[in-house]
């Protein structure tokens, strides 16, 4: 391979590593993991009822305390969500380039159970 050929492919390798990150998240894997926020909270609460039902449980406490982002085509919201007596749910909700948000799984944890990457 000549010199040009080695600079130009080394050129392009840098290129595209720098544009598949953005700030501290690569795109296509899961973000840092923040403390929630009131939008991350508004977001959960939108599924409350349907978290109920499918789970058949009636939630008094219901609090967004962390969350993560994997962009997609659209954007993944993992939620770890305080349920009570020391139990939490982790929620993955997809966020759909149309706007459209679903309800995608729901994982029973204890509290000292990290947010993770989850199906």
């Amino acid at each position: 391979m000549s010199v040009l050929s080695n600079l130009l492919f080394f050129g392009c390798l840098i290129v595209t590593i720098t544009t598949s990150t953005r700030g501290d998240m690569i795109v296509g894997g899961l973000g840092e993991i923040k403390a929630a926020t009131p939008e991350i909270q508004d977001l959960v609460d939108s599924f409350k009822s349907e978290i109920e039902e499918g789970t058949d449980e009636i939630f008094n406490v219901y609090k967004a305390t962390e969350y993560g982002i994997q962009r997609v085509a659209g954007t993944n919201y993992f939620v770890k969500v305080d349920v009570g007596n020391g139990n939490f749910i982790h929620l993955r909700i997809y966020a759909g380039l149309d706007g459209k948000e679903v309800l995608q799984n729901i994982e029973f944890h204890e509290e000292e159970a990290a947010l993770t990457y989850f199906i």
